[in-house]
């Protein structure tokens, strides 16, 4: 999607609006900014990005953690373990039952600490051998408890296994969320083994009799820097023969004792150290905590023989982090008695230098903290020392200097603006309006500039709950650490005939005029200044962008039956320029919509491109009596559930509940009295039968109290319906009908009951489409980026090409070539050659539009492609690239962007070229000039094709066609048929052959379709395009139909009334004999599907063999299936040959979460052992019906792939079969029937 942003006032912020479609692609997408987008070399500049995925929006939030929190956990002590819970909107989830669990792994988290120092246990070596491996799991305990009137609970913990390093604490809190999704909140503690923590840092160039500076840290576990603690630091060198680098063999002669007192005031214990012999180091500190804990941590370093030049300068700061205006002093620890020294202020470039004297062994200077040095610079020191009068004699003496740099942290208070909201009150009903109030304010408390505009959101904090929004932390979105990268060169000779002052200060004047500053790598530039940092989350109709012109919703009568609560978008309101009064203040209206939850509002602000901030509040929107829907957002239809509906009473008195549940199609569900205390919930639950031939249930769910009708909650959930067992095409004919006709009937024996269907359709031509065709379309899965158009162009939708369209950028590679799915953030050139030829020819032949810039871009990439400036390599049982360079330049012939030379170097053989090659060749032959002997080259290929051509019985054939079915470029005789009549549709010559080979392109049709989408896109535009040329007397008169053997009467269109509709009769078993006939003028087009539901009883193997298990992750209750567990789905594949894009498609019982979508609430570690055996999959789809994989290539031989549920709902679940299909091959697959699931609380 392309977007050009409309620029503010000020031309400091941008606006960009676009819409996602409701089935739009699941994953993450990265927001790109360009500054010239039609350019081929365009420099995208990656500016963050938002996710797309199914989900449930929680209606509870809560926290695990060790108590007290601000305590460290360490070896050997016994932790207790808090959980809390509260309902989205405020309230404690009091009485609500918890499963808590604790585990321990050894795998550390890695933090950040000062620059330089390596920190005890930081990293894992070989220390650890009573853990298995790195990411083995040992449970510590597992509870199942009840959260008490606080909604809390607390858990005591054993006693924590003594280690001498660190390892992780795992809490889980796993609860049946409101929203009927069982949900996990995580937290991870690191167990220390000392309450201290000790760094090491080695400052110097390693150098036999040159010092090296040892720098011990002391730290408590959050990384404070502790005064006053007592260090010591030790060496030893490993023996010769042992080796470079530490392990479990080498062994060390020990050196003693370095240095041992106390750290100072920033935490750090200094000593230098001497080396005398070359070889291998290693520098041990150690301390102990209060308790006498040890912590230690040792770092290595190699000692050369031979000297380096240059002496090492060692800085230090006196403070961690500087405000602007603050004063730096640093101590330098200077290796000469007297030196100049040049000091500069650098990052990514010198920001400023000056000369100044230093005096040796330590010396101090202030540094003033100038605003522009936000968020960090580096200071650097070159010390030049003054040469001695026997240096003087030397004509090639050098001045001895000494070089060193450190990084100063300077905060962003001086930038940071000052956002504050304020809200007319903390809480709501639904439908109320909110009046924001927004003030900002500079750093320093001054009025803004006139002119400035703030971004306001209203979001529902059960979103952010799942992911959240880091983009509104502007200031931290925008301004990052800076990298030094700068090196310093100093070419130090000097001349004859001065004094060594003036010599040295020669040598400093050369220093300034030929210093280098070499730029290492891009700098770290500011970023976009509304950087979404992949925050946002969306699907389908669940966020929707507020428009002013949105009618207001009003307010819910209290006199009546409470209002029907159905708007619950997460969405309420997003304005991203609100102007601030001269004050710097506005008022801005929020008006709330159904939702009971708690919404976020933020303020985000900018002042020209140097200041910028963010606030935010919170509401609660609330009402007496709240109902919240447990119900599954799909369910297959057969399944048998548990429907749940959470009613909560927050007044302040008890309530008894009459609590309902309905929905049309479904059995009624009895009414259900409850009685609830102040503050408590309750879980009301029914089962419930999913009926079959529904496509959705619109339910309504209500309680109310008990003689007072106008105190309760009414909501609306719709529910779709998935087929288990879908109703397909079993057989189909497409006739011309001139007089009369009979087709035999008979339904398959396995057809469920009453599933059966006779659907015929009349067409005067074919030019308008074919239904069977549509109907195939209609029931197409797979959603690659060649499917959806083909679909699309299929049905035909104009809104879905439109909407494919829009996304089309995110599938253009960096040479513009098209990708079947989304190409990375990361970007590469993954596009393909043949899909982008397929797009372009598919536009072009169609007249559906690409949009300009998209279909420039791929031009130019598929140009660069067919000169060969560019090249894709993919998978190939044989060479294609005459295929495809030939198919690559007839789409360019069609928009006049082919030339001759891209087809000299082609070695021209008719004979071993496949259809599709001739087809595209005598296409460039007859659209590009230029080509030597192009009238006898095209009669050369116009023969070849009539050779090849055939007809057996009503198809269409060719005598290659099983040498020329190359589906890894997507293409088959179905495709070869089409195309082939495409291509001589105006060609005299074969006027007379047209009508027998469209009549044979629809005898290749098998259940009214051709074999794949890209068949039944050349198939209809080869025979709408017929249609059109030969199709001209009008159908008149009336057309009889006749089911005999049954029930149903005769039927008759009439054709004087315009294009009759569609007719639809049930099919039994049968069998029948369906009889047509035609009174009247012309020769109308019938097509006939008898449609049914049938069951997959036994595996199929078409080319894949598969086998599916599942096991526990976590189990509730050994030997059965239930609610809350996690089962790891394992499906095992045998490919019997090569084949490219390949579907893995396996449904999972409704309800059911598909863990690993990187959202919040996953199960933590849930998707660890999900080692999948073979190729990775190229795309993964995880949505609330199946998991789905897409793979570029599968080899001959097996492959596996693995994903892990979590279980929601109790009851008996249906689901369709689990298949593999290539799909570009759609005759070789693979399908096992899945057995119902019975699924336990």
């Amino acid at each position: 999607m392309e977007h050009p942003p409309r620029v503010g006032r000020g031309g400091s912020a941008a606006a960009s609006r676009f819409a996602l479609a409701p089935d739009a692609t699941l994953g993450d997408y990265a927001i790109l900014l360009s500054e010239d987008p039609a350019k081929h070399d365009r420099n995208d500049q990656y500016n963050g990005g938002f996710t797309v995925a199914a989900f449930r929006q929680p209606l509870m939030a809560g926290r695990i953690g060790v108590a007290p929190a601000r305590l460290p956990v360490l070896s050997g002590q016994a932790p207790t373990i808090e959980a809390s819970l509260r309902h989205a909107n405020g309230g404690a989830a009091k009485g609500w039952p918890v499963r808590m669990r604790a585990t321990l792994n050894r795998t550390p988290t890695r933090e950040k600490t000062e620059y330089g120092y390596k920190i005890s246990a930081s990293d894992w070596y070989v220390d650890a051998p009573d853990w298995k491996d790195r990411n083995s799991i040992v449970t510590l305990d597992e509870r199942e408890l009840t959260l008490n009137a606080g909604g809390s609970v607390n858990l005591a913990l054993p006693s924590l296994p003594r280690k001498d390093y660190p390892y992780n604490l795992l809490l889980e809190l796993t609860y049946a969320d409101p929203n009927g999704e069982q949900q996990m909140l995580g937290e991870q503690a690191t167990v220390w083994p000392a309450a201290i923590r000790v760094g090491l840092a080695a400052h110097g160039k390693p150098e036999i009799g040159r010092p090296l500076l040892l720098k011990a840290l002391a730290l408590d576990t959050k990384g404070a820097r502790q005064s006053g603690q007592a260090l010591r630091i030790s060496a030893r060198r490993a023996r010769p023969g042992d080796g470079q680098h530490r392990n479990a063999t080498t062994s060390y002669d020990a050196l003693g004792i370095v240095c041992e007192g106390r750290s100072d005031a920033l935490g750090i214990l200094e000593c230098p150290y001497r080396f005398h012999a070359a070889g291998a180091y290693e520098f041990t500190a150690h301390t102990q905590d209060a308790d006498g804990r040890a912590a230690t941590v040792a770092v290595e370093t190699r000692v050369g023989a031979g000297p380096s030049a240059g002496k090492d300068l060692f800085m230090r700061a006196d403070r961690a982090l500087y405000q602007a205006g603050e004063t730096a002093r640093l101590r330098i620890d200077v290796p000469f008695a007297k030196a100049n020294a040049l000091l500069a202020v650098e990052r990514e470039g010198v920001m400023e230098t000056r000369v100044i004297a230093l005096a040796g062994p330590r010396a101090q200077i202030a540094l003033p903290i100038l605003p522009a040095w936000g968020p960090n610079v580096f200071v650097s020191v070159l010390a030049i020392a003054p040469l001695t009068q026997a240096a003087m004699a030397d004509p090639g003496a050098r001045p001895d200097h000494a070089w060193g740099a450190l990084n100063l942290k300077v905060g962003m208070r001086h930038r940071a603006l000052r956002v504050t909201l304020k809200s007319d009150k903390p809480g709501y009903a639904p439908r109320e309006r909110d009046k924001v109030r927004i003030h900002v304010a500079m750093p320093d408390g001054k009025k803004v500039p006139p002119g400035t505009t703030v971004a306001f959101a209203a979001v529902d904090e059960a979103l952010l709950a799942l992911k959240d929004n880091t983009s509104w932390q502007l200031l931290a979105s925008l301004i990052h650490g800076r990298f030094y990268n700068v090196s310093t060169h100093t070419p130090l000779a000097l001349p004859m005939g001065h004094t060594p002052q003036q010599q040295q200060q020669r040598a400093i004047q050369r220093v300034l005029e030929s210093i280098a500053r070499i730029q290492k790598g891009a700098p770290a530039v500011l970023e976009s200044a509304m950087s979404l940092k992949r925050s946002v989350i969306v699907t389908g109709s669940r966020v929707a962008a507020s428009d002013a012109s949105e009618p207001v919703l009003p307010p819910a009568p209290k006199d009546r039956a409470p209002a029907l609560r159905a708007l619950l978008d997460n969405l309420l309101l997003w304005e991203p320029a609100i102007a601030l009064d001269g004050n710097g203040e506005a008022v801005i209206e929020v008006p709330l919509n159904d939702a009971l939850t708690r919404f976020r509002l933020v303020a985000v602000a900018s002042v020209g491109s140097n200041y910028f901030g963010n606030g935010s509040i919170n509401i609660d929107v609330a009402q007496d009596v709240q109902v919240s829907s447990g119900l599954p957002p799909v369910v297959h239809a057969g399944d048998r559930l548990q429907a749940m509906v959470t009613v909560r009473n927050a007044a302040k008195r008890a309530l008894t509940l009459d609590v309902s549940a309905r929905a049309e199609g479904v059995a009624p569900l009895p009414t259900r009295s409850i009685t609830l205390a102040p503050g408590a919930s309750q879980v009301v639950r029914w089962m419930v039968d999913i009926p079959e031939g529904r496509a959705a249930l619109a339910w309504q769910l209500g309680a109310t109290e008990a003689g007072k009708p106008g105190n309760g909650d009414r909501l609306a959930v719709s529910q779709s319906i998935a087929p288990a067992t879908p109703v397909t095409v079993q057989a189909a004919t497409l006739r011309e009908l001139d007089g009369a006709f009979a087709i035999p009937l008979a339904l398959p024996r396995d057809a469920l009951a009453g599933s059966g269907s006779l659907n015929i359709a009349f067409q005067a031509s074919l030019a308008g489409g074919m239904p069977g065709v549509r109907r195939w379309f209609e029931r197409y899965p797979y959603q690659c980026l060649e499917q959806r158009a083909s679909v699309a162009f299929g049905l035909p939708d104009q809104s879905a090409w439109g909407k494919v369209m829009a996304e089309l950028p995110k599938y253009l590679d960096a040479d513009g070539l098209a990708s079947y799915f989304p190409v990375p953030a990361s970007g590469g050139a993954d596009g393909s050659d043949t899909l982008s030829a397929y797009l372009l020819a598919l536009s072009h032949e169609a007249g559906w539009a690409i949009p300009d810039t998209e279909r420039t871009r791929m031009l130019e990439g598929l140009a660069a492609f067919a000169q060969s400036k560019i090249k894709r390599a993919h998978w190939a049982p044989r060479d294609d690239s005459t295929a495809r360079r030939l198919a690559a330049v007839a789409v360019l012939s069609r928009h006049a962007r082919a030339s001759a030379a891209m087809v000299a170097g082609v070695r021209i053989d008719p004979d071993e070229w496949t259809v599709a090659m001739l087809t595209d060749w005598l296409n460039v032959l007859r659209r590009v000039e230029g080509i030597p002997n192009a009238r006898a080259l095209q009669e050369q290929a116009e023969n070849q094709l009539r050779a090849r051509l055939g007809f057996q019985g009503t198809r269409t054939v060719f005598s290659s066609e099983k040498r020329d079915h190359w589906w890894w470029l997507m293409g088959n005789g179905d495709v070869d048929a089409a195309r082939l009549l495409l291509a001589v549709r105006d060609l005299p010559p074969w006027r007379d052959d047209l009508p027998r080979i469209a009549g044979g392109l629809l005898g290749r049709q098998q259940g009214g379709a051709w074999s794949s989408t890209v068949a039944n896109v050349w198939g209809t535009l080869a025979i709408k395009q017929f249609a059109g040329q030969f199709e001209a007397a009008a159908v008149t008169g009336r057309t009889g139909v006749t089911l005999a053997s049954s029930q149903s009467p005769p039927k008759a269109v009439q054709w004087d009334a315009g294009q009759p509709a569609p007719m639809t009769l049930p099919l039994a078993q049968g069998p029948f004999e369906l009889r047509l006939a035609h009174a009247g003028g012309g020769k109308p087009w019938v097509t006939v599907q008898a449609l049914a539901a049938v069951p997959l009883l036994a595996p199929q193997s078409a080319g894949y063999r598969i086998e599916k298990s599942m096991t526990p992750v976590q189990q509730r209750v050994p030997g059965r299936i239930s609610v809350g567990d996690l089962w790891r789905v394992s499906v095992d594949v045998d490919a019997q040959a090569d084949m490219t894009w390949v579907v893995l498609d396996d449904p999972v019982p409704a309800g059911a979460s598909i863990m690993g979508s990187g959202l919040g609430r996953d199960a933590a570690g849930a998707t660890k052992g999900e080692q999948s055996g073979g190729p990775r999959p190229a795309y993964e789809e995880r949505n609330f019906t199946r998991y789905r994989s897409y793979y570029r290539h599968i080899p001959r031989g097996r492959f596996s792939q693995r994903y892990t549920i979590r279980i929601n709902n109790a009851g008996t679940f249906v689901l369709p079969p689990t298949r593999v299909e290539a799909m570009y091959a759609p005759d070789v697959f693979g399908a096992i029937p899945n057995a119902p699931l019975q699924i336990n609380e």
